[in-house]
C-alpha cells in the first residue's frame, strides 16, 4: 500500500479503496490521498460480478462497459430526513461525520 501511495500523485490518483478480510468481518477503507482522511466501513454482504451475470436472463458485457463511471447514489447522507426508517443498520452518525462521509464518497 505504501508503494501505491508513493506513486499516486504521478498518476493523479486522489482516492484509494482497500478491501481487507479478517476472521471477524470484511472491511472497506476509503482513503483520500495524500493526507487523508481515511474512512473504514464494515461490509455486511457482497455479490461477485460473475454471480450477478449468472443470475441475468440475457447477460450483456462488452469492452464499453467501463468507459463511463458508475452511477453513485448517496441516499440518506443529507440528514435523518433523507434516510428511510431503520436505514443504515448501525449507530446513528453525527452531522459532521455524515458530512465528511458524503464528501469523501462524492470525490471517489
Amino acid at each position: 500500500v505504501e508503494d501505491f501511495i508513493a506513486v499516486a500523485s504521478h498518476f493523479n490518483v486522489t482516492h484509494l479503496i482497500i478491501f481487507s478480510a479478517t476472521k471477524a468481518a470484511t472491511y472497506m477503507k476509503l482513503a483520500r490521498l495524500p493526507q487523508g482522511p481515511t474512512l473504514t466501513f464494515r461490509v455486511d454482504s457482497f455479490t461477485l460480478a460473475r454471480e450477478v451475470r449468472a443470475a441475468q436472463k440475457r447477460p450483456q458485457g462488452s469492452s464499453r462497459d467501463f468507459v463511463t463511471p458508475p452511477l453513485q447514489v448517496l441516499n440518506g447522507l443529507g440528514g435523518p430526513k433523507d434516510s428511510p426508517e431503520g436505514a443504515g443498520g448501525g449507530k446513528s452518525l453525527k452531522m459532521s461525520e455524515r458530512q465528511l462521509m458524503a464528501e469523501m464518497l462524492r470525490g471517489a
